[in-house]
């Protein structure tokens, strides 16, 4: 893994960690509002995504000659992705119970799309932040459609364009939304990564920097609908940001050796999915019963959860799904 990448998920995760800090009601403030424009972790996920499964792929297709590991690869990222959501799931049912109705709970589990009684029957899921694996399943499925052939990446990426047409042309389609070719970003950038396209001129720190700048900028000025998941506006400011992004800091040799060897942001990079995947988890536990103790027993709180469901639940199933793939 790419350190750069790895970290980066990592600081994804405390963005979104962030945006959703402001939502809880004994937390929320005026003040905490610049937050909302953590949403936009969620755009580095996706492109980074892109980037690593076509990277896992290629990896793939050298081990396997004949392509033959479709099954494989569809189970192991089912064990990798969605059975440590099912146990989120099941940690926040512990804590609220089928708080959103029992029909979202039960969609919830299978990824269907559902309205959820908490919040005004908007569709929204049961565990906040899942909205996003059902796009990555998405991903998934679409490339294991063209494993076996020759231009995988170009294939799946035109199917992905393909599917955001209806919403373009203002059907309300859930599995439409434009923010699927945050995934074709992410595939264009491993593309560039691995064919070297990239010149030795534009690894230069600077131009990252400036990446870096527009992507604050373009989360700044949008933050308002940084929960709109529909927007094409969002696609081509923040997810063109985060592309630019990932696409200089995996090139550039210099900044991946420096950052593996910083153990904090290698560490934040392991927990990333287990702190996207619980956080909403821990404001919920601390709102019922440790309202009033203060933002470090908060903190301390998810801090717990987070290190305990990776090392017990995300970090086996990652060490489970990578034997999968082997021979």
């Amino acid at each position: 893994m790419l350190s750069t990448i790895h970290a980066l998920r990592g600081i994804a995760s405390i963005m979104v960690f962030f945006a959703h800090y402001r939502t809880i009601d004994v937390l929320a403030s005026s003040s905490n509002n610049f937050f909302s424009m953590g949403a936009y972790g969620v755009d580095f996920f996706f492109v980074i995504s892109g980037f690593v499964v076509c990277l896992m792929i290629d990896n793939l297709k050298k081990e396997y000659p004949d392509h033959k590991f479709k099954v494989r690869f569809l189970f192991s990222r089912f064990i990798r992705v969605i059975v440590p959501l099912w146990a989120a799931i099941f940690l926040q049912y512990l804590v609220v119970g089928d708080y959103s109705g029992l029909d979202n709970l039960v969609k919830s589990v299978f990824l269907i799309p559902s309205q959820n009684s908490y919040y005004n029957d908007l569709v929204v899921y049961y565990l906040e932040p899942q909205w996003s694996l059902v796009f990555e399943v998405l991903f998934y499925t679409t490339l294991t459609l063209f494993i076996s052939t020759s231009r995988t990446f170009l294939y799946s990426g035109l199917i992905l364009l393909s599917l955001c047409i209806p919403s373009l042309l203002g059907f309300d389609l859930y599995l439409s939304n434009p923010i699927i070719i945050e995934f074709i970003f992410g595939i264009y950038s491993y593309k560039l990564f691995r064919d070297g396209f990239i010149r030795e001129s534009y690894i230069k720190t600077k131009y990252l920097y400036a990446a870096v700048v527009c992507f604050l900028s373009f989360s700044f000025l949008l933050k308002g609908q940084a929960g709109d998941i529909d927007s094409i506006l969002r696609v081509l400011t923040v997810g063109i940001a985060c592309f630019v992004i990932i696409t200089l800091s995996s090139v550039n040799v210099e900044l991946n050796q420096n950052i593996a060897a910083n153990n904090l942001l290698m560490f934040l990079g392991n927990i990333s999915y287990s702190l996207y995947l619980t956080h909403m988890i821990g404001f919920r536990l601390f709102t019922i019963h440790f309202d009033g103790y203060g933002i470090i027993t908060l903190f301390t709180l998810i801090s717990v959860i987070t290190l305990l469901f990776y090392i017990v639940i995300d970090k086996t199933c990652h060490n489970f799904s990578k034997k999968i793939i082997k021979r």
